[in-house]
């Protein structure tokens, strides 16, 4: 694993964005698990990712969640049917908005963490995520939860989430994927 130095991620200008630690992607009955993926290695890993944001807040580092949520308003047939997967009535995505299957899985944020809806793969398509980490001059990430293999290769935007992926206005930033920390490679 590579070594990084503690000035490249200073409490006062790293973000922690924590993905999709969610009860319909952790909870052994949310929507995950009732499609028969084991989501064992999610629900051993959430107790480390409190401790891990617990030392995070002490030392002042900004955390930021991302929740992704679906329902009539925001998926689309084309979203509803990629990959061959057709939704059957009655429609029952992931992470139903405003549903139990939504809320946080064993971490919370605190009053003043920012949570940030996201409807596709990306936090950044269609959500203000990027303005969130500028306005608060971040300038490194270290992303953690669950399925973040799906959700750093994804148009990360303009901020830029990992140097594999860039736009023309992005700054890019390369966090560590931390085994602790993280389900998925």
């Amino acid at each position: 694993m590579a070594t990084y130095s503690t000035e490249r991620f200073a409490p006062a200008t790293t973000a922690i964005v924590v993905v999709d630690v969610q009860n319909d992607f952790c909870h052994p009955e949310g929507v995950s698990a009732r499609k028969g993926n084991d989501v064992t290695a999610a629900v051993e890993m959430v107790p480390r990712l409190k401790a891990f944001l617990d030392d995070a807040r002490a030392a002042g580092t900004t955390i930021v969640f991302i929740q992704t949520t679906h329902d009539e308003q925001v998926d689309s047939y084309v979203w509803n049917t990629r990959g061959g997967d057709v939704d059957t009535a009655p429609y029952l995505p992931n992470c139903y908005t405003r549903s139990w299957g939504a809320e946080f899985y064993g971490v919370a944020p605190e009053t003043a963490e920012r949570v940030v809806n996201k409807h596709r793969y990306s936090a950044f398509a269609g959500t203000d995520l990027d303005m969130v980490l500028r306005t608060a001059g971040i300038e490194s990430l270290l992303v953690t939860g669950v399925a973040t293999n799906v959700w750093r290769g994804v148009h990360a935007g303009a901020t830029g989430c990992l140097s594999t992926t860039t736009s023309r206005s992005s700054r890019t930033v390369v966090p560590p994927t931390h085994p602790t920390c993280t389900r998925g490679p």
